[in-house]
């Protein structure tokens, strides 16, 4: 027997093909997700996109802080780290009172109440000493223009099924008042893409600026969050659409239009 043959055979009948996809066809279907997620509001299926294409109603700021801390967290698929982000008069920034520790919902099932009172109990470190919040927070979550998110889902083995559809700086400021902080002036949600966007944007020095940025993850899954300059057709005339750029965050791993093989079906259930 052929073995060359054989393992051909075997591919294809699992819908591997060992020659390579075609590039054009899979950007030409990319592309496709990614214009019609911008235009409907509900993700679908057949020839609709299954890229939600979220809109973060965030745009890169003109300028860094200067002379003010923030809260920052990161709530990661096994990791919660948060710390303190101090900016002097250049905007030069310092990292101070960093910790690290399991995200809740790990070790066993948390209810809405219990998960944000851990949350507001890892950060007891930090407690009153600024007032204003940066979390990045890498689950499903929709973003509102008043920068809070609302929780899509849990994903990555967090167990929290209460926290579907809660609002998470609203939830998190109630928390940490119940502590006895001051109630936070500001808490900003953004997801870990945009917050990689972000990073490169803001931190751009004189002659590395550009005319664009993308924020890109690749780890247990994939995803991309780029600059939108034009309109947002599922927005349009919503309180704060005003047409101007804004970071969208594409969800680009749930793109199901290029062929998939029994293999790839598999890795997606582990």
């Amino acid at each position: 027997m052929n073995v060359s043959h054989a393992v051909n055979a075997f591919l294809s009948r699992h819908g591997f093909s060992p020659a390579a996809p075609d590039i054009h066809a899979a950007i030409s279907a990319l592309l496709f997700d990614l214009e019609d997620g911008l235009e409907n509001a509900s993700p679908g299926r057949g020839l609709r996109s299954a890229m939600p294409m979220i809109p973060t109603w965030i745009r890169p700021p003109d300028s860094v802080p200067v002379n003010t801390s923030i809260i920052v967290i990161d709530a990661g698929g096994t990791n919660f780290r948060s710390s303190l982000v101090s900016f002097d008069a250049e905007g030069n920034p310092v990292v101070s009172d960093m910790q690290k520790t399991s995200m809740p919902g790990i070790e066993r099932e948390y209810s809405r109440q219990e998960f944000f009172d851990k949350i507001a109990g890892n950060l007891e470190h930090l407690k009153n000493k600024a007032s204003r919040i940066a979390f990045c927070f890498s689950y499903a979550f929709t973003a509102m223009p008043d920068g809070d998110g609302r929780v899509i889902e849990m994903s990555k083995g967090v167990r929290a099924p209460e926290v579907h559809g809660c609002l998470l700086g609203e939830n998190l400021s109630r928390a940490l008042v119940a502590k006895g902080w001051n109630k936070p002036e500001k808490i900003v949600l953004v997801n870990d893409t945009s917050a990689a966007l972000l990073a490169g944007a803001s931190a751009a020095v004189k002659g590395k600026k550009y005319g664009t940025y993308v924020g890109f993850i690749l780890g247990t899954g994939m995803n991309a969050a780029y600059i939108e300059s034009g309109e947002i057709p599922k927005i349009a005339g919503m309180p704060g659409a005003d047409g101007g750029p804004q970071i969208v965050v594409c969800e680009s791993g749930k793109s199901d239009k290029m062929p998939r093989s029994d293999f790839d079906v598999q890795l997606q259930k582990i």
